[in-house]
């Protein structure tokens, strides 16, 4: 009997699939909400107003929890090939979620760009030095 070992049996084509698509829907609500954030972020009532109190990052944070208790969404349950209906509200996994998309479209352009190797022209310098 030959053992695989737990990778094997992890790293599977579903899987695989299941945890990008995590991550595109990561980075595509997190530009989504960088974009519509921006909207009161930058205005110029409230401009000065959430900067002094710094309140960007946890306005930030909470429209993303509800993001994610709205769409039950929770990477690590995807990660973790759990069941979806173990989504808990309070769970570790949905506070993760949350605050990766809070963080903007940095994150996701840096995973796409630098981790990835994904860049415009395909060579990641050239985005760098440009």
């Amino acid at each position: 009997m030959t053992d695989t070992g737990i990778g094997a049996g992890i790293f599977d084509q579903t899987w695989i699939t299941a945890v990008l698509g995590g991550l595109g829907m990561i980075v595509i609500l997190a530009l989504i909400l960088e974009r519509a954030l921006s909207v009161v972020f930058e205005w110029g009532v409230w401009d000065v107003w959430l900067a002094k109190h710094n309140l960007r990052a946890p306005l930030a944070f909470i429209a993303s929890y509800v993001i994610c208790y709205a769409l039950k969404f929770d990477i690590l349950i995807v990660i973790g090939k759990k069941d979806p209906a173990t989504f808990a509200v309070f769970g570790i996994g949905t506070f993760v979620t949350a605050a990766t998309i809070a963080g903007g479209s940095k994150g996701a352009i840096t995973l796409f760009q630098e981790v990835l190797g994904f860049a415009k022209g395909g060579n990641p310098e050239a985005v760098k030095n440009a």
